[in-house]
């Protein structure tokens, strides 16, 4: 929380704009909105500066054990609050799409 709060809401902006140019994903996690997360402020930030590019994104539960694996859903009503849309998060279909597309890209560049 405090490293989160020593960045700018520009800064944050320049790497989910960097992120989403080079075709990556960010993962968001249902424990950066959980009311025990004393920084959920600062999480609620950096995914508000987030919204203002291109970025998408993937949840996940963060689990550790395989009752927590619904977990990352929990996180959506607040998303949604903050303006998130259903288009900006990708499916595991789409996921595999898109690590499919960088792979070849990235296979391609090495020959």
């Amino acid at each position: 929380g405090q490293v989160l709060a020593e960045i700018t809401d520009v800064s944050f902006e320049a790497f989910f704009r960097t992120m989403a140019q080079n075709n990556k994903a960010s993962e968001i996690s249902a424990f950066q909105f959980s009311p025990k997360y004393r920084d959920v402020d600062q999480s609620k930030r950096m995914y508000r500066a987030a919204l203002r590019t291109d970025a998408k994104f993937v949840l996940d539960s963060d689990s550790h054990h395989l009752w927590e694996i619904g977990d990352g859903l929990r996180c959506l009503p607040a998303l949604y609050d903050m303006g998130y849309t259903d288009d900006l998060f990708l499916s595991f279909d789409q996921l595999k799409q898109y690590r499919m597309s960088v792979n070849s890209t990235r296979d391609s560049t090495i020959r």
